[in-house]
């Protein structure tokens, strides 16, 4: 444990500040919450555009998701999205910072799996996380449907129709009371809310869906 440690002191620095990095071209791991239990698998948890603690907005925060996943024996790593603006490429900063997170495990974890959930931006994130890197297991975008609002958004690799392909069923959208008329793209309602957060239903689904 004290060599994880260090580890994680050194990469959450790293990653914090850009890591001697364009602070613009990489994303943040905010923290890593330990789970009391032995860890059974681990949890990239992106929080998108907005602080990962809400910023004081409740519904924007995602420290209880982060809690309530480590609470059923996930390592679970917070993370934000690169800094703004959020008006220009390349492309690869807005997803690159994953992929460096990803390459670390093997030495931390073994063959511990791994899923990924996010929010907003975060399940943007998610999405093309799950469909490009098959080294996570399941992903779950929360109301993080495509739209064409923001850059990496309008900007998206391969394109939608190819990425749910890629993704395949390790990949469920989570929506707030809404739904989908295309049939490549696999989702279930949020009943609980319409608002645009990640609430506990959606907390409950993925633990449940997990097996955890």
């Amino acid at each position: 444990m004290k060599r994880l440690s260090v580890f994680l002191t050194l990469f959450l620095a790293a990653c914090g500040s850009g890591g001697g990095s364009d602070p613009a071209s990489v994303g943040k791991v905010l923290n890593v919450y330990q789970p009391a239990c032995p860890p059974v698998a681990i949890m990239i948890l992106h929080q998108g555009h907005a602080p990962f603690d809400g910023g004081g907005t409740e519904v924007y925060n995602l420290v209880p998701v982060a809690e309530a996943f480590a609470e059923h024996c996930l390592v679970v790593y917070a993370m934000e999205m690169p800094a703004w603006p959020h008006e220009e490429g390349p492309i690869e900063r807005y997803y690159q910072h994953v992929i460096d997170l990803l390459d670390t495990f093997v030495n931390l974890y073994g063959s511990l799996p791994v899923y990924m959930s996010g929010f907003s931006g975060g399940g943007w994130t998610t999405a093309v996380m799950t469909a490009m890197d098959q080294r996570i297991v399941k992903g779950y975008s929360v109301d993080g449907d495509p739209a064409n609002e923001d850059w990496e958004q309008v900007n998206t690799p391969y394109g939608w129709p190819a990425l749910y392909e890629m993704a395949g069923d390790r990949l469920m959208h989570i929506n707030p009371s809404i739904g989908s008329n295309d049939p490549n793209y696999r989702f279930v309602r949020d009943p609980s809310t319409r608002q645009h957060t990640f609430s506990p239903w959606a907390v409950g689904y993925i633990i449940t869906d997990l097996g955890l």
